[in-house]
């Protein structure tokens, strides 16, 4: 005779979908930290790569893509409340592994001390990381402004003030991305002359993804209930928030 109750596991469910919602935002916040100050302690003679997929290449490469995948598996197994959310959630895990699986071309011609992988460049494959990355960011925007925000129909009028304030972070976060996004290809557009304080600092596409990365790994904490949470007693299930 089994000892678990139907309520107890349902509650377990529900702590692996906080637990995955926390997983996935914290892998996306730690992981520009992670590149540039381990880049930084075990590299310090080499130029900085000027954006984190460039990392590929480098003695992090294998931290990088494993993220990558890791995000992507999470992806693959998050269930959300409603079809969209799965199918969002699908989209963005196959862009992730589009990332992984079609790198950048080399920031650098550098010796094999910098660079350890040694990839020729190829035009098509280029493209395809830089259409999968748009498509990945744009999704998490979608998640943030769209899919996060809504509340299910069973408790559309059991609105919360809690709700309505990871509300406004999932907006500030959403909209956060997309800038981001947007800056990232105004920078990377050819033939527009463009400040000396700009093109003399080569790092502004890490820093635009770091931003990007920074609040989409907010977003997925506050719905991993870790700020701002609704009363135990009105989680039923919180994976219908």
């Amino acid at each position: 005779m089994s000892l678990i109750t139907p309520t107890r596991e349902r509650n377990q469910y529900v702590v692996s979908y906080i637990t995955l919602r926390r997983s996935v935002g914290w892998l996306g916040i730690a992981l520009p930290a992670v590149l540039i100050i381990g880049f930084a302690v075990i590299h310090s003679s080499c130029p900085t790569p000027p954006s984190i997929s460039h990392y590929y290449y480098t003695v992090l490469g294998s931290y990088f893509t494993g993220t990558l995948c890791a995000v992507a598996l999470f992806l693959f197994a998050y269930n959300g409340p409603a079809p969209a959310d799965r199918i969002a959630a699908f989209f963005a895990a196959c862009c992730a592994l589009g990332v992984v699986f079609c790198p950048t071309d080399a920031f650098c011609a550098c010796d094999g001390i910098c660079n350890l992988v040694d990839l020729p460049a190829n035009k098509a494959r280029n493209t395809a990381h830089y259409t999968f990355a748009s498509l990945l960011f744009a999704t998490f925007a979608f998640f943030s402004l769209v899919l996060f925000t809504q509340t299910h129909p069973n408790r559309a009028k059991e609105k919360t003030h809690q709700k309505k304030i990871r509300n406004g972070i999932y907006y500030v976060c959403g909209a956060l991305i997309l800038v981001s996004i947007a800056c990232i290809g105004i920078l990377n557009i050819k033939g527009i002359k463009k400040p000396e304080w700009i093109t003399n600092f080569k790092l502004w596409t890490f820093v635009f993804e770091t931003s990007a990365l920074f609040a989409f790994g907010i977003s997925w904490l506050v719905k991993g209930e870790m700020i701002f949470p609704d009363p135990k007693k009105q989680i039923k299930p919180s994976i219908l928030k």
